[in-house]
């Protein structure tokens, strides 16, 4: 799957351009042609070595591709969200699903509460929230299907039952990815503006309005397998110490609060290209030219174009991950490459990151 097909702030592609310098690719030897002694290199007046841009050329230009993203989007529609809150969850969304940075992800959408039984009281069940009203669709392809799904619904819940919501995303999650590849990662995001309410008293000798409990639920998605980590926008009316328990819990650190005003939809939509960003890890296949043996391992250079407008910079490979770098999976026989912490961490919080990965010239190595 392409990583502009995953949408994440991080438009991956691979620099190989026809003719763009001297140096040639030897598929046989899946590296420089011998006539060339520069490597690729270039020393700048600081003695630093990184690649030659002149250098940096192959035969083939190739989508770059990323492990997949199963999203499983759990919208709070109580009466509380009406008004702007809701109205910016929509076009944000809505913006989200069309935008072509996300294409690729699959999206499922569910909203809560939900009435369960014909007496209009909703359950504890968590497996009344598994199925989504949409189910997992292709991004940015189906996104009308989630869209349409959104404009049918009110925000006119009487309660807030997170604790069976946020259990039934995640279960839903673990369902879909049985029938996933292995490669392939899954997250829940709970969107809500208020506190845990309801769906009961207690819920099989548990208080479904503690935050701790709901933790619990969130913490035992990331501890499944395959791991399903929760991250969660709160807007304006959230609790911050409650949402960010959650996401705590759910292995993302903190929630990321939405403020109320005009500009409240840009800040949900910035959100969620947040979530986009760091949900999935920062983890590329490699390319096919690799796989083959067309081009050796050691000629895989890794570039990364900060979205301020800074110049790229070439990360260097760093088996220890002792610099801002990156590293094979296994250096013997990798079958992906992953960005060092210090790397992904500059990465997944830059919206507009570029990350480029160029064959052909020799590894820098550090």
């Amino acid at each position: 799957m392409r990583l502009a097909a995953l949408g994440l702030p991080i438009a991956l592609a691979l620099a190989l351009s026809l003719g763009a310098c001297a140096n040639t690719v030897d598929h046989s030897a899946g590296g420089l042609d011998a006539g060339d002694d520069s490597g690729g290199f270039q020393i700048d007046a600081n003695g630093d070595v990184g690649l030659d841009p002149d250098a940096a050329c192959g035969a083939v230009r190739v989508q770059a591709q990323t492990f997949p993203l199963n999203l499983y989007v759990m919208l709070d529609k109580s009466a509380s969200m009406d008004g702007p809150k809701w109205n910016a969850a929509k076009a944000g969304l809505a913006a989200f699903v069309n935008d072509a940075r996300s294409s690729g992800i699959r999206v499922a959408i569910n909203f809560f509460p939900r009435v369960i039984d014909p007496m209009g009281a909703p359950g504890c069940d968590a497996n009344a929230y598994a199925t989504p009203r949409v189910p997992f669709v292709m991004l940015t392809a189906d996104a009308k299907k989630i869209t349409d799904a959104i404009g049918l619904e009110t925000p006119d819940g009487f309660n807030t039952p997170t604790w069976p919501a946020l259990g039934g995303a995640i279960l839903g999650t673990l369902t879909e990815m049985k029938t996933r590849p292995a490669t392939e990662r899954g997250a829940v995001l709970l969107v809500t503006d208020g506190d845990p309410l309801g769906p009961a008293a207690m819920c099989s000798g548990i208080d479904p309005t503690s935050t701790v409990e709901i933790a619990k639920i969130a913490q035992a998605g990331l501890n499944a397998s395959p791991s399903v980590p929760t991250f969660v926008i709160g807007l304006y009316g959230a609790n911050q110490a409650t949402v960010d328990t959650i996401a705590a819990g759910g292995g993302t650190t903190s929630a990321i609060l939405v403020p109320d005003g005009a500009g409240a939809q840009q800040a949900f939509q910035d959100a969620l290209a947040a979530v986009r960003g760091k949900a999935v890890p920062c983890e590329y296949q490699l390319p096919a030219k690799v796989v083959s043996g067309d081009i050796g391992i050691g000629f895989v250079n890794v570039e990364y174009t900060p979205g301020n407008g800074t110049p790229a910079q070439s990360l260097p490979q760093s088996a220890a991950c002792s610099v801002l770098g990156w590293r094979y999976d296994d250096p013997k026989s990798p079958t992906k490459i992953v960005l060092c912490p210090q790397a992904c961490a500059a990465v997944q919080s830059d919206t507009k990151a570029k990350v480029d990965v160029l064959l052909g010239c020799a590894t820098v190595i550090r």
